[in-house]
């Protein structure tokens, strides 16, 4: 009988001491599962910033090709120095028989999609 109280004594203390390792392992993979979902939260926001500085660039490209497109000013423009401004009085007039000859070219080509 004493036999089987030390035996019984033996794997309770076994199982004890088991359960305290299993709980420290349990312990330690949570940790590591923390610091995986940390670091996991800290590449997306990596890539995040990255998109982010992607998108600035990509931006103030656009703003300096925009830039080099900009229209020069009448005044530095060729045509301001070859052509000067006419007074609405004196506005170019198309003959009659240029306007009449486009006139019915249109309403021919209306003509035909009716």
């Amino acid at each position: 009988m004493v036999c089987k109280k030390s035996l019984l004594i033996c794997l309770a203390m076994f199982l004890a001491l088991s359960g305290e390792a299993g709980a420290q392992g349990g312990a330690a993979q949570i940790e590591l599962d923390v610091l995986r979902a940390q670091q996991s939260q800290l590449e997306q926001r990596d890539i995040l910033r990255q998109n982010e500085m992607m998108a600035l660039e990509t931006r103030r490209r656009a703003d300096d090709a925009v830039n080099l497109m900009q229209w020069p000013s009448i005044q530095g423009s060729p045509l301001a120095a070859s052509a000067p401004l006419q007074p609405a009085s004196g506005m170019i007039a198309i003959p009659d028989a240029a306007l009449a000859a486009s006139r019915a070219r249109v309403e021919a080509v209306t003509r035909a999609r009716r």
